[in-house]
């Protein structure tokens, strides 16, 4: 497969998403997120985020990450380099299957996607590093947590001393 054909497998995800997905649709008709090596257009840069949050100096080889609420997981892929494993949960399964077809096109191993909600995931993995990027309180409803139990399941899935790298809410991108 070619980028081309990999853009082209993407903008058919978002037309699945846009007929199939009940639910709000984060970069309404566009994605969210971006790459831009590959080209792939979103709402918010990835590779400025990353740079931003100083992510790559505060992670390490061997950390294991979870990334609540991921999207389709980019910021997970562009760091995948740089860790032993990431686990990017995120309940829209139309966005999981853009992550997945960006991951195989770029032959990522140790990147792991799960399709379901932060209330439902469940593993026996502790995590040096937690990514809570404005998936607290989700603008679609869906989460069921209260904030405080949001924050205590975080508390069980980390290690002592790890890191959580928390953004609020980027109400500025649902706004037409």
């Amino acid at each position: 497969m070619n980028n081309e054909e990999l853009l082209n497998r993407i903008k058919l995800h978002l037309k699945q998403q846009k007929k199939r997905w009940g639910h709000l649709i984060y970069g309404l008709d566009d994605l969210y997120q971006s790459f831009d090596e590959l080209k792939i257009k979103g709402k918010r840069n990835t590779e400025e985020r990353i740079k931003e949050y100083e992510l790559k100096n505060h992670i390490k080889k061997h950390y294991n990450i979870l990334d609540i609420g991921c999207n389709c997981g980019f910021i997970d892929l562009k760091l995948a380099k740089f860790v032993n494993s990431i686990d990017g949960v995120e309940i829209n399964p139309f966005l999981v299957d853009i992550g997945n077809e960006v991951k195989e096109f770029l032959k990522i191993k140790n990147v792991n996607f799960h399709p379901i909600g932060f209330e439902e995931y469940e593993t026996d993995k502790k995590y040096e590093a937690v990514f809570s990027f404005a998936a607290d309180e989700v603008a679609d409803g869906l989460s069921k947590l209260s904030f405080s139990d949001y924050i205590k399941k975080i508390s069980l899935l980390i290690v002592k001393n790890g890191y959580l790298f928390f953004e609020s809410q980027a109400s500025d991108i649902l706004q037409g």
